[in-house]
């Protein structure tokens, strides 16, 4: 079942790192364990026709049938690595129990783990024929790239990867519902940012950023979680 670059938020599974943010791990695996099973995916740099490109992959971690969805939850460092390669999406289908990647755009240049979330459905088989079709359609991601210092989001728009360079202020109120994700740099004066809307999963406190870090802030129905380097 296909989600973009983006989509993100698989978002919500990124790990924090760095100051306080790294926390409540335990809420998002009892979270997970309520819906599925985590396991990952080894994507490598060979692959087969010319975009879009697949490859046979297989799951770690996770017991896969004819029946199983496999939804990747990429996290920022992979988000970064895709769009450095030009991958504009990567999904994975299931026909019968044997897994495909599709990717889209382009093809790793080094290899990728990614992390997925395994579910069962009566409906996989289906399901996997509507998002193939639905793929080039819709719900793609909007990398929109913003200049200045200043961001204002009211409210934030669905499937749109905000990509900033150094902040100063930052608004953000978020949509009852969709997906969205914010990249910035705080510089030697820490952003100033305010948000709207939002749970955070990770113990991230958005009013103590830290100075010269790049975070990326991952937003899914409400539901959030930061990342920083």
């Amino acid at each position: 079942m296909g989600i973009p670059a983006e989509a993100l938020l698989p978002f919500i599974f990124g790990n924090g790192s760095g100051g306080d943010g790294g926390g409540g791990s335990q809420t998002i695996t009892d979270y997970v364990a309520s819906i599925g099973a985590l396991g990952t995916v080894t994507l490598g740099t060979t692959w087969t026709g010319s975009d879009p490109y697949t490859s046979t992959v297989t799951v770690t971690g996770c017991t896969v049938t004819e029946k199983t969805l496999v939804n990747i939850l990429p996290d920022p460092a992979v988000v970064e690595q895709m769009q450095d390669d030009g991958i504009a999406e990567i999904y994975i289908t299931n026909n019968g129990g044997a897994l495909t990647a599709t990717a889209v755009g382009g093809v790793p240049t080094q290899a990728i783990t990614l992390n997925v979330l395994c579910t069962e459905s009566d409906f996989a088989a289906d399901i996997d024929e509507l998002s193939r079709h639905l793929s080039d359609k819709q719900d793609k991601t909007t990398y929109q790239n913003v200049t200045g210092t200043t961001l204002t989001l009211n409210p934030a728009v669905d499937n749109t990867m905000y990509l900033c360079g150094e902040l100063t202020e930052l608004t953000v109120t978020a949509p009852a519902s969709g997906i969205f994700a914010v990249r910035f740099t705080s510089g030697s004066t820490p952003t100033v940012a305010t948000f709207t809307g939002i749970t955070w999963l990770n113990g991230f406190d958005p009013s103590s950023l830290e100075a010269n870090k790049t975070y990326e802030i991952n937003i899914l129905n409400g539901w959030g979680c930061a990342a920083w380097t």
